[in-house]
């Protein structure tokens, strides 16, 4: 599938062509299926050697990874690229990328949101790391460790008008901004919802925690969110915070990587670094809250 010739296919392998060829017929035998077909000079796949590939490759990769020795890791010295899914809290990634610049200078850290299909990817050895909402289930050959549970707080511009009668009926007047994280979760908000039968008010869907404080004091939207995850841009934006009227919510995310790369140094090393840092950005939100108003509903709306 890589070379796309019988001779170099043979040269990768240490065998002879002949011993390829022959290898090639057996599976043609086995399978009904021509595998390989010449074109052009070339071999070409067919679509179920296709599908096969892509069936073959992780389970492939997952083996080799899983025998080859950990390599020596320096964070000093090395020039590795490690590849992070996770969401943007508010100044964690800041947090992230002082520490490794600090520690690994030459070190390349990749950071995107999660999406759909993240953990096969990661299962896959395309991703080194992935933090998102604990998921009901994961694939073969991923670890994960949840981390500290966060509080769920609802979130409003000073002024806006749900503030007078704050309430069950005012949470589903007004419009919710929610946060589309990816990977296939669902957050405690829409579970706890959903689940009592109340239908919600959508404005905005946007994938970024960052973006929630800003267009919160733009707009007569509402934001139901960990606290941590918003940071400093509470006050910077001069927020309210609201007991949401369904209950205490508390929600909690999950650390994930590869299995077969459990004992891979590196990996090990930028674990602890993300946990560190996400273990402090909640201690500084928890300290930061700790003597901070929070409106209440009124009584006789909470579910």
């Amino acid at each position: 599938m890589a070379e796309r010739s019988v001779t170099a296919a043979a040269n990768r392998l240490g065998k002879t062509p002949s011993a390829v060829s022959h290898a090639l017929r057996r599976m043609r035998e086995q399978w009904g299926d021509p595998v390989m077909v010449k074109m052009g000079g070339k071999m070409h796949p067919s679509p179920f050697a296709l599908r096969l590939s892509d069936e073959v490759r992780p389970i492939l990769g997952a083996i080799q990874r899983a025998v080859a020795p950990p390599a020596p890791f320096d964070p000093a010295d090395s020039r590795r690229c490690f590849r992070v899914a996770m969401a943007s809290f508010s100044g964690m990634m800041s947090r992230i990328y002082e520490q490794v610049n600090a520690q690994a200078p030459h070190v390349l850290v990749e950071w995107t949101n999660p999406q759909q299909g993240v953990l096969t990817r990661l299962a896959e050895g395309l991703v080194d790391l992935v933090m998102l909402g604990d998921a009901p289930a994961i694939p073969e050959g991923v670890s994960k460790k949840i981390m500290p549970p966060l509080r769920v707080l609802s979130f409003a511009r000073s002024g806006h008008p749900a503030l007078s009668n704050w309430s069950l009926k005012e949470w589903q007047r007004w419009p919710h901004i929610r946060i589309e994280l990816g990977g296939g979760t669902k957050n405690t908000v829409d579970r706890r919802s959903e689940g009592i039968g109340l239908a919600r008010n959508f404005g905005a869907h946007i994938p970024d925690f960052g973006a929630i404080a800003p267009l919160l004091a733009r707009t007569n939207f509402l934001a139901n969110s960990f606290y941590a995850a918003l940071g400093d841009g509470i006050d910077v934006y001069d927020l309210q915070a609201l007991r949401p009227p369904l209950g205490r919510l508390e929600g909690a995310f999950a650390l994930y990587w590869n299995t077969g790369l459990a004992r891979d140094p590196g990996i090990a090393w930028l674990r602890g670094i993300v946990t560190d840092c996400f273990n402090d950005m909640v201690r500084e939100a928890d300290a930061r809250f700790a003597d901070r108003e929070v409106l209440p509903p009124t009584e006789d709306q909470i579910v």
